[in-house]
């Protein structure tokens, strides 16, 4: 339920955001001599906004919402949807990080340390003393999958880098990027 609100929130931002865009938009010059910086946080363009390095979202999207949150406090649907997300990365602040090594089931490996994931169309033969190999029972999940945290700690990881990573970014907060 919690993943549900945030991703309608994370949602409604970048929407207000393109929205924004669209009706007041931020003139780029074109790019011809791009550097990445030293500490290879940014792209260093000379006479032009210095944009972040991402590789997930538009990095030019990112700068425009920026100076539209810094700059535009009339907004209130943006300015609702910035509160929501440092909501989100508050709480984000205070809830423990799993790790790949919270399960009961042991890799094929044998180190708890690899991730583990199982085909959730495959189940344990019944009619092998060891249940290997599995077989396939197509459209049916095998409720052994929902037993292995992996899958979700993973995606709980990547959505909760992804809320501290957007809060540090439009509040410099330096406690949203020193937790992730």
């Amino acid at each position: 339920m919690l993943l549900v609100m945030v991703g309608t929130v994370l949602v409604s931002l970048l929407l207000v955001l393109d929205i924004i865009l669209i009706t007041n938009p931020i003139q780029a010059k074109p790019v011809e001599d791009q550097r990445i910086s030293t500490d290879a946080s940014t792209i260093i363009t000379p006479n032009v906004q210095t944009l972040p390095r991402t590789f997930i979202l538009d990095s030019s999207l990112l700068a425009n919402a920026n100076h539209e949150v810094r700059n535009n406090n009339n907004n209130t649907v943006l300015q609702a949807s910035l509160k929501q997300l440092i909501i989100q990365a508050d709480l984000f602040l205070t809830k423990k990080a799993t790790s790949v090594v919270e399960k009961t089931l042991m890799p094929a490996s044998g180190n708890k340390h690899d991730y583990l994931s199982l085909s959730p169309y495959y189940w344990p033969d019944p009619t092998k003393p060891n249940g290997l190999p599995y077989i396939i029972h197509d459209g049916i999940v095998n409720p052994q999958v929902y037993s292995v945290p992996d899958k979700q700690n993973l995606e709980d990881m990547i959505h909760r880098v992804r809320i501290l990573s957007l809060a540090y970014y439009f509040t410099d907060n330096r406690q949203y990027a020193s937790i992730c």
